[in-house]
This record gives C-alpha cells, sequence and structure tokens, in this order.
C-alpha cells in the first residue's frame, strides 16, 4: 500500500494547523467538561485519549513526511509538561494517581514518525493497539465485580484487564494487518500472537503511565523483529513456529517477564 494515502493540501502545514487545532479543542473541551462534572473524570481522559490517537494514527496517511508530525508531539510534549507542572488542563490528567500518561504518549508518538516513518503500516498498527487496546482493558478490568487484581512492578492490573488487553491486541492486530498487507492466515496469526505477547508485557509492566510510551514502542520493535527473523514469504506452518529463533526469543521474552 502506497503511502501517503491521502494529502488533504499541497501546502501541509495547513494540515498540520488543523490537526494542531482539533487535539487542542479536544483538550480544551476535556477541561470544560470536567468543570462541569459532566462525564467522570476518568472517562473524560479516555475519551481524550481515544480521540488524539486516532488523529495521531493517520499522520502516515495524510503527511508525506514525518516533520509536521515530529513538531506537534514536540509541541505537546511542551504543553502536558508546563499544564502537569502549574496543574492546568486537568480533564486529560488523572484525578485519582499520579501518571505522566499525557507526557509519555507524545513522546512516543514522536519517537515512532522520527525513527520508523519508513513503516507506515507499523506506525498505524501500534498507535491503533495504543489508542484502542489500553483504554478497553481499563474500563474492563474497572467494571469487572470481582477484579483479580496484581502487581509486577508498581500499577496494579487485574488478570481481566490484561486478557481483555491482549485480545484486543491481538484482534487489532491481525485485522489491520489483513488490510495494509497481503499475509497468508498463519503468518498473519502468528505475526499477531507473537506482537500481541510483547505489547502485553509492556502494558502489565508500567510504571504510572509508561505504558503510552512502552506499547506503542515495544509492538513496532516486535513487528519489525518478527518481519526479520520470519519474512512474509514463509508459509509453512511447522517451519515458523519451530524456527530456533523465535523458540530464543520467546524463551527470553519468558524469563524477562518472570525477572
Amino acid at each position: 500500500m502506497a503511502f501517503p494515502l491521502w494529502v488533504p493540501f499541497e501546502n501541509e502545514w495547513w494540515t498540520f494547523s488543523i490537526l494542531f487545532l482539533i487535539i487542542f479543542t479536544f483538550i480544551m473541551l476535556s477541561n470544560l467538561i470536567l468543570r462541569m462534572r459532566l462525564i467522570h473524570p476518568d472517562k473524560i481522559r479516555r475519551i481524550i485519549h481515544l480521540m488524539v490517537g486516532m488523529l495521531t494514527l493517520i499522520t502516515p496517511m495524510i503527511f508525506t513526511n514525518y516533520k509536521q508530525p515530529s513538531l506537534l508531539a514536540i509541541i505537546f510534549i511542551i504543553l502536558n509538561i508546563i499544564a502537569f507542572k502549574t496543574k492546568q488542563f486537568k480533564g486529560i490528567h488523572s484525578q485519582d494517581r499520579i501518571t505522566y500518561g499525557t507526557i509519555f504518549f507524545p513522546f512516543s508518538f514522536f519517537l515512532l514518525v522520527t525513527a520508523f516513518w519508513n513503516y507506515p503500516e507499523l506506525i498505524i498498527i501500534s498507535l491503533s493497539i495504543l489508542t484502542f487496546a489500553d483504554p478497553i482493558a481499563a474500563q474492563i478490568g474497572e467494571s469487572s465485580n470481582s477484579p483479580s487484581n496484581y502487581t509486577i512492578w508498581y500499577d496494579k492490573k487485574s488478570i481481566q484487564g490484561t486478557l481483555a488487553f491482549f485480545i484486543c491486541t491481538f484482534v487489532i492486530i491481525y485485522s489491520t494487518s489483513e488490510i495494509l498487507f497481503n499475509f497468508s492466515i498463519i503468518y498473519g496469526l502468528l505475526f499477531a500472537i507473537f506482537v500481541s505477547i510483547g505489547a502485553t508485557i509492556s502494558e502489565i509492566t508500567s510504571c504510572k503511565g509508561s505504558d503510552n510510551f512502552s506499547i506503542p514502542i515495544v509492538s513496532i520493535l516486535f513487528m519489525i523483529c518478527f518481519f526479520e527473523l520470519i519474512p512474509p514469504s514463509s508459509q509453512n506452518f511447522l517451519d515458523i513456529i519451530f524456527d530456533k529463533r523465535i523458540i530464543i526469543i520467546l524463551i527470553i521474552i519468558f524469563v524477562f517477564t518472570i525477572s
């Protein structure tokens, strides 16, 4: 698939300006809704996470290079740091715990578009995981009547939320890769499972919102790693499953998780 799919304006700074205004408007509206107490603060934060995430993941589709998206990320890194320090824009910050997720989000976006711009499909998939799987898993975990909680490092997680994250991530990866690539069914399934494992590990070992950084970065690295180890031309199921490099990586992942 050729990228970008559609360039709205010949001068891409117009696209940049519109995207910036839309995101900034969302943030201002979240603050207004919080003050009016129309929606629970956590729901406001997740809605903004979802809306901003969808806008960022389409950037490879509408920009010809990474300059505008990276500048957008830098601006919001600075704005979010100032807002966090001055306690402004409370609609995008957690009201129950200290988290730096709003700072990690644009920072991970900046790293994705600057370091991996030549992998537009993978940027879209990794940001889709962060945009959709993360808030869905959090909602399911919190809405469970009797959650089975655990803590691997710092943040408390639930088995229900973790399972929801893994399943949602798997569905996102498999469905989007079917659209963006022309994989065989077996290759697509193994690709989705492999990356979902890495993304889930990055989510359950997060601390104070660091999953907004680790999920997309670990996901895209796992995708590139899978492509390098097992080329898409591989068709034999047993050859893929029993490839010694995949087995070694899975052992490393297992040991890392236990550690």
